[in-house]
């Protein structure tokens, strides 16, 4: 594997890689989940592609958006800095099963809130 060095990076790639590594825990970020579930079950009546365009209309219509200080490309695809979103679209049995247990998976756990 290869290592980056770290003299060679400039000022804000440092403090932007500094920011990062001291996140131990990401969030996980229930956004995206609850625009979608919103919508899904306000158009109960509608068909399942329809029901998924309007969920997506609404979470980018409503999503937070963020661009942090000295970023030159920006994006991101939750509300916060290396969150995880969750997409309740493709499944929900996953969710249920583990969510209670997020904090504490081994090498892989997130913070919930």
């Amino acid at each position: 594997m290869t290592q980056l060095k770290l003299d060679t990076l400039s000022d804000r790639i440092k403090a932007h890689k500094t920011a990062l590594v001291h996140i131990v825990k990401p969030p996980v970020c229930t956004e995206r989940a609850q625009h979608y579930t919103e919508m899904y079950q306000q158009h109960l009546d509608k068909p399942i592609p329809v029901r998924r365009a309007l969920a997506l209309a609404h979470h980018l219509a409503e999503r937070t958006i963020w661009i942090k200080h000295d970023e030159l490309i920006v994006g991101n695809q939750a509300s916060e800095v290396r969150a995880a979103p969750i997409f309740p679209e493709y499944t929900v049995s996953w969710i249920e099963k583990e969510i209670d247990d997020l904090a504490d998976r081994p090498g892989a756990g997130f913070f919930r809130k």
